[in-house]
């Protein structure tokens, strides 16, 4: 579980979250849903353990990210997959590589010694997981923007991490494309049995993917709810949504997913 309490965070004179608080259930896909600069982004850093807060704490599994550091943060750090927003793929190694370095580095997967004699039948099926197949000597640089978000998801699960973080995932992407990806971070999740943390400003993959949407706004979660309820709310920004998708949320549904 991921427990955000009173979160402050500025730099210098912009003061980006401001005593937000969320709950993360074991289990569920909550998108944090946001305009571009809002500090989704921020947030998720926070998440995770790449930046500190000013005030406040997050709290992953009951531990205090703001507070650990060395190896105690790095054990923590190992339940963690991050997708982000580039796909942050490392341009010198094959996609194969890319796929196959937490393995190889860590020698781990969900927690568990993982040996080596393993790892190339592991990359092939991350790869098949994604829609990649037969792609393990190619290079990033000859992959479609698409692709690149696939292999770095595949990077990311390979050694089944409790949760799953998506930085901004369909950025970028056609309509087609993002859909697909929308798709494959419900068929990860459900493969995984973990938690999954998407910070988006999509509309149509948040409302088809979430079991809930967070509106971050003003450093605060202004609104969480089930996405029929999240939709139906009277705030400014959510009535703006609502016009971008028509007004029906039942129109855009292509997962037969209750919402």
């Amino acid at each position: 579980m991921i427990r955000i309490k009173d979160l402050c965070k500025s730099f210098e004179n912009n003061n980006v979250l401001k005593n937000l608080n969320l709950e993360i259930n074991d289990g569920e896909i909550v998108v944090i849903l946001g305009k571009s600069g809002s500090g989704k982004s921020v947030l998720l850093k926070h998440i995770i353990g790449l930046l500190k807060p000013n005030s406040g704490s997050v709290f992953v599994d009951e531990h205090d990210m703001g507070k650990l550091c060395g190896r105690a943060y790095f054990k923590v750090l190992k339940s963690f997959g991050m997708i982000f927003q580039g796909g942050a793929l490392f341009d010198s190694l094959s996609v194969g590589e890319n796929i196959a370095f937490y393995l190889v580095e860590h020698k781990l997967c969900g927690g568990k010694f993982f040996p080596k004699s393993g790892i190339k039948k592991a990359v092939k099926d991350a790869l098949k997981s994604v829609g990649l197949e037969g792609t393990e000597d190619l290079y990033p640089s000859s992959l479609s923007g698409g692709m690149k978000k696939r292999a770095s998801i595949a990077r990311s699960v390979i050694y089944q991490p409790k949760y799953t973080l998506y930085d901004e995932p369909t950025t970028g992407l056609d309509p087609v494309t993002a859909m697909t990806i929308g798709n494959l971070i419900l068929e990860q999740h459900k493969r995984l049995n973990g938690t999954t943390v998407v910070v988006s400003h999509d509309i149509y993959t948040t409302i088809n993917i979430a079991d809930r949407i967070a509106l971050l706004e003003n450093g605060i979660i202004q609104v969480i709810d089930s996405p029929k309820k999240f939709m139906s709310n009277d705030n400014q920004t959510i009535r703006s949504f609502n016009k971008i998708i028509g007004g029906n949320i039942d129109n855009i549904v292509f997962n037969d997913r209750k919402i």
